[in-house]
């Protein structure tokens, strides 16, 4: 059982499946040391593998930050719009390979 709060969106962006996580901040474990239960919690909900999803949380100060889960890598992307983190996360992606 998940031992943050959040809420999460499903979306596609540009052909890859999307899982958009914000911590609720309210007082219980934070999303980013919690963040293995919430996957797997919302991908198993979903019917989805984790490795296949492009991750992005907000955290609990405000900014954004992808989880690889298939490596237990986070990478820091910074504040703005949810869409944002996701672009430069994929950009990020296909520069490394």
């Amino acid at each position: 059982m998940a031992r943050a709060k959040y809420t999460y969106e499903k979306t596609d962006v540009k052909g890859n499946i999307c899982l958009v996580i914000t911590d609720a901040d309210q007082g219980q474990m934070s999303v980013t040391n919690d963040i293995e239960t919430v996957v797997a919690k919302i991908c198993e909900k979903e019917e989805l593998k984790p490795e296949k999803c492009i991750i992005v949380y907000k955290d609990s100060e405000g900014a954004w930050d992808g989880y690889d889960a298939e490596h237990n890598h986070f990478v820091s992307l910074g504040g703005g719009h949810w869409m944002h983190a996701i672009n430069k996360y994929l950009k990020m992606l296909r520069e490394s390979e």
